[in-house]
């Protein structure tokens, strides 16, 4: 695991903790349907400001 997505996954739980959602990111960012990373799409800063429900690279949703 890089260290841009260990601070990704880190900044994406610290945000859902912080407004008390729950965490739909699939461990490490790894999509279970395509198997992309998705925080190689998704940069630190979206991760520490909004909500990860889905995958950017597939249509895969992490809601379901």
């Amino acid at each position: 695991m890089t260290e841009k997505i260990r601070q990704c996954a880190e900044a994406q739980k610290q945000y859902c903790n912080e407004h008390g959602y729950p965490i739909f990111m699939p461990q490490y960012g790894k999509c279970g349907r395509c198997g992309h990373n998705i925080f190689d799409v998704i940069d630190l800063e979206s991760a520490s400001n909004s909500l990860i429900t889905g995958c950017p690279i597939c249509p895969n949703s992490f809601c379901d």
